[in-house]
């Protein structure tokens, strides 16, 4: 079942109810994972293991490939090439017989001169349930049950943990004959290991790996185990891999320095890793499940939260400063702040400080005089793509201010947001918003020349938050001479004057063409995400003044309506960026006009959901799950493209960002948003408020959201409330300092 990244058709069986019911099973059951029942499930060419910032490896059918643990993610054209085998993998011996637990052969060890060469074996079957990795190796001639469960201790709200550079990989072996056996499990390496102790080391001047059996052997071949069992005798052994390569640079061409890696501070080698490690494997193992098991929600949603943590795993590298990289991978830029926007909820929903180191980033590159002041960077250092990325730097503070609640970073961003919302209209404005000749925006080769819904809808949104955080802060700044309130207000009616259509339902038009601006592209396109300013302020209880919420339900409809691609040929259904009033594509713009973005997809179905569209909401979420069949681990930038005759198909153009793609491209983590989304969360300045769907029954358990640990349980068509076992009216409203709170909706 090898992943090509330009095949996205290639579709191996979906997630059966069987194995659906094993992501929810005790991982210590290991014979449940011995079930044959368990298909390929979400893999691809492999599962990557590892933590974040620091390193990470995939793990698959053809065993360890792409290893990262001193390097930065994979970019570029390389990600599609073959990965040549690893210098270490796993081995299976009993007496002459010799397996390499693969389906290729691995590379010769280095004592192993006169033996028999390891044979792959037969197949490896595998499914994720990210950061857990369960894989099943099938060798009839064997007459043994064989499982690996792997994982590396990316844990919740557990940074020391999350950055700890160690992957465990625990085997579990049945033997499914009726004689005694012997067997040797090996994790072995091709060079000459240098052994200390238990522990085999290869190192170099750049860092080391090292190997422990716990409770076994090391040699210079690698660390093994002895194994004797009687018939159905069941056992498992445990190996660690841990790794220590202190310095790092980025991918990015700019930010060339060199940076010490986060855990270097707390690991002065690989085995004070190890040492840790063994003695923690355990808990995060026990930390690991019972994070999963918080969610009681329907399995596409848990399915691709967790899925989406393959590009926390590989996209991801942290520095002492502390100074966090989110890589676009392929591409290499950092940080860039039109995906971080989206993809940066999975931090802000499991580690937020992370969300807040990148925008200090930010803060300390953000230009405070001559003619770049308040210029924000398409990515840190570097502005390849020349977007008007102020609008969303100050929606993303905001967002970032109401979930921490925390007045003291709000004062540093203060100046910046000053000066940025300044810089932005100084660039070029038309009647108070926002304009580009040219057309650029987040959209790439999808020009909007002129006034843009997408910066524009986000610009008056940039504007509110920088009346709301002058408020908290007691300030009253300027933009362009006059208060931000007084220019929103001028502003909205420009954009409800040149935007706004009553035509085919009623929504805000792609672009205005104003005086002067480039010919390119159709103004009258329907734009999927021209509420993506709306989006980001979801959870600002006091945002709905800024535009008409009901002109905003109708433009969803009209969206949902006319954007979608339904081809039951290739089985997909998607909504695509752009396309013209009845539903015809647009084939007179930019080729990224017909595209299906992951984060202008799931921005939709939240947005549906927040004017209480559930049906259709959860119509959108469902069908961007489906639409990855078995590429979770695997996203690409957008998931289909559609031709002038309305079929679903891979873009020409750019044929290999279409899923499957590995690396995962980051932006499709904004999944996670649609946790907060089915919650009805939103935030002020003291209280946490749930108004959760209402069609929809779930239940969380000690989920840590925006400071408050919350444990709830929804009803559909609940009536009443209770927090903590006493009534309540609805919406709930929650005290954040309250501590833990129990909410229960019922009919």
């Amino acid at each position: 079942m090898e992943m090509m990244a330009d095949s996205p058709e290639a579709a191996p069986p979906r997630v059966t109810e069987t194995t659906d019911a094993l992501l929810l099973a005790d991982p210590e059951d290991r014979r449940a994972l011995l079930d044959p029942a368990v298909v390929d499930v979400s893999h691809g060419e492999g599962i990557p293991i590892g933590c974040l910032g620091g390193g990470h490896s995939l793990f698959g059918r053809h065993g360890f490939q792409r290893l990262a643990f001193e390097a930065a993610p994979d970019m570029g054209p390389e990600y599609e090439e073959p990965r040549p085998a690893a210098p270490f993998a796993f081995y299976l011996f009993e007496g002459a017989r010799r397996f390499t637990l693969q389906e290729r052969p691995a590379l010769r060890r280095r004592v192993d001169e006169t033996a028999s060469e390891p044979r792959p074996v037969t197949r490896v079957f595998a499914y994720a349930e990210l950061p857990r990795a369960h894989f099943r190796f099938e060798e009839p001639e064997l007459e043994l049950g064989l499982v690996l469960s792997a994982f590396s201790p990316l844990i919740e709200h557990d940074l020391e943990a999350l950055t700890t550079p160690v992957q465990i990989f625990d085997f579990s072996i049945e033997n499914a004959s009726s004689r005694e056996r012997t067997l040797e499990l090996w994790l072995s390496h091709v060079e000459g290991l240098e052994v200390r102790g238990d522990v085999a080391l290869s190192a170099d001047a750049r860092g080391e790996l090292a190997f422990l059996a716990v409770g076994g052997r090391a040699s210079r071949d690698g660390v093994s185990f002895e194994l004797r069992l009687a018939p159905g005798e069941l056992r498992t052994v445990r190996f660690l891999l841990a790794w220590h390569y202190p310095n790092f640079r980025t991918p990015s061409p700019v930010a060339a320095a060199e940076y010490r890696r986060y855990y270097a501070a707390r690991f002065a080698d690989a085995a004070a890793v190890l040492a840790v490690a063994r003695d923690r494997a355990d808990a995060w193992s026990r930390a690991i499940e019972a994070w999963h098991q918080r969610f009681r929600v329907p399995a596409p949603m848990k399915r691709l939260w967790f899925s989406s943590l393959a590009s926390v795993i590989t996209s991801t590298m942290l520095s002492d400063d502390p100074y966090f990289f989110a890589v676009e991978v392929p591409h290499e830029w950092v940080n860039t702040m039109d995906v971080a926007v989206y993809a940066n909820w999975v931090y802000l929903v499991n580690w937020p400080e992370l969300e807040k180191w990148d925008l200090e980033q930010y803060f300390s590159v953000i230009p405070r005089g001559g003619d770049q002041k308040g210029f924000v960077w398409h990515s840190l250092w570097s502005d390849a793509a020349h977007y008007a990325e102020e609008p969303t730097f100050l929606t993303r503070l905001l967002r970032a201010h109401l979930w921490f609640d925390d007045t003291a970073f709000l004062e540093r961003g203060y100046e910046h947001a000053v000066d940025a919302a300044n810089c932005a209209l100084a660039r070029d404005s038309f009647e108070g918003l926002l304009n580009s000749k040219k057309g650029n925006q987040s959209y790439d080769e999808w020009m909007m020349p002129g006034v843009s819904s997408y910066v524009n809808v986000t610009w008056l949104y940039a504007l509110y938050a920088l009346e709301f955080i002058a408020r908290a802060l007691g300030k009253n700044p300027s933009v362009g001479g006059e208060a931000p309130e007084m220019l929103r207000r001028k502003a909205a009616e420009t954009l409800s004057e040149r935007l706004w259509t009553e035509e085919n339902g009623g929504y805000y038009r792609c672009f205005f063409r104003t005086p002067g601006s480039s010919e390119a592209s159709v103004p009258d396109a329907v734009f999927t995400d021209q509420l993506f300013g709306r989006w980001v302020l979801l959870i600002d209880r006091g945002s709905a003044e800024v535009l008409d919420e009901e002109r905003i339900r109708r433009a969803l409809l009209t969206i949902y309506r006319n954007n979608l691609l339904d081809d039951p040929a290739v089985g997909f259904r998607g909504w695509v960026n752009g396309m013209l009033p009845g539903g015809k594509p647009d084939m007179l713009s930019g080729y990224h006009t017909r595209t299906c973005w992951f984060g202008a997809q799931l921005d939709l179905a939240s947005l549906l959901g927040a004017v209480g569209e559930e049906a259709s909401s959860l119509d959108v979420w469902n069908a961007v799950e489906s639409s990855l069949h078995e590429h979770h681990l695997a996203a690409g930038e957008w998931n289909r493209s559609v031709d002038a005759n309305g079929r679903a198909v891979v873009l020409p153009e750019e044929a290999r960002k279409d899923t499957p793609r590995f690396p995962p491209y980051p932006r499709y983590t904004s999944s996670w948003e649609y946790l907060i989304r089915i919650l009805g969360l939103t935030l002020d300045a003291g209280k946490v408020y749930l108004a959760p769907f209402r069609t929809l029954r779930f239940s969380l358990e000690e989920v840590r959201l925006a400071g408050v640990t919350l444990s709830v349980d929804v009803t559909p068509n609940y009536r009443r409330a209770l927090v903590n076992g006493a009534p309540v009216e609805l919406p709930v409203a929650l005290d954040r300092n309250a501590g833990p709170q129990r909410v229960e909706f019922l009919t």
